[in-house]
């Protein structure tokens, strides 16, 4: 019960310094700057899904084929970008050697991350 406590009570101190620490190279990309926009998007998406069903309750279902297959196409096409990307530079001996992520890393990580919001 007691390192439960001291865990909680060390990672609480760490959010705080995670500004600190984080790559300025990606600051000023979306969603990078700060918790709040993902935050934000995850309090509309659960508003989405408790008012959803009173909103559709009384009308017809909506049609959506059309745009899940195009979603489906670019989420197969942004998968293989980044399996490229990804094998690129697990590939060369930069990777290995080097403790730091190069940009084209964390611009893939920006995308696998954008694509699960």
């Amino acid at each position: 019960m007691f390192q439960f406590k001291d865990t909680t009570r060390q990672q609480y101190q760490y959010v705080p310094d995670s500004a600190s620490i984080a790559d300025k190279r990606v600051e000023t990309w979306p969603l990078m700057s700060s918790p709040w926009p993902t935050l934000g998007l995850t309090l509309v998406y659960l508003v989405i899904c408790w008012q959803g069903p009173k909103f559709m309750a009384n009308r017809k279902p909506w049609d959506l084929k059309g745009f899940i297959i195009a979603y489906n196409l670019a989420l197969t096409l942004l998968s293989v970008y980044m399996v490229i990307e990804v094998s690129q530079f697990m590939g060369s001996k930069k990777y290995w050697k080097s403790g730091k992520k190069t940009l084209a890393q964390l611009e893939t990580q920006e995308w696998f991350n954008d694509s699960l919001v």
